[in-house]
């Protein structure tokens, strides 16, 4: 059980250092090249959704690990729809049209 434990703040602290680091980033002006959107995951169509914290819930274009038409994302950190992208606590998602979205899976 300590193993997983250990692994899991592992990983939640590798996440958050990366959070960390893209919210610092954001904050001295500089967002997402075009190079750095074009290998994050996009949500077309894509809509505010609600989980524990805030969300996004989409159409699944090339997420790595979630499958299904329609995905939910971890929570929100950064949205800026006019910039075409957001930032959620796990990665950075490309924006698609905001508009109506099917049921997440």
């Amino acid at each position: 059980m300590r193993k997983e434990i250990v692994a899991s703040n592992v990983l939640a602290i590798a996440r958050l250092e990366s959070l960390l680091a893209d919210l610092e980033r954001f904050g001295s002006g500089h967002f997402p090249d075009d190079a750095e959107l074009e290998k994050a995951p996009k949500l077309d169509p894509f809509t505010l959704g609600e989980r524990t914290a805030r969300c996004l819930v989409g159409g699944n274009v090339g997420h790595p690990i979630l499958k299904g038409q329609f995905i939910s994302t971890s929570e929100l950190w950064v949205l800026a729809p006019e910039l075409g992208w957001a930032r959620t606590y796990s990665r950075l998602y490309r924006l698609g049209d905001y508009g109506p979205v099917g049921r997440p899976r």
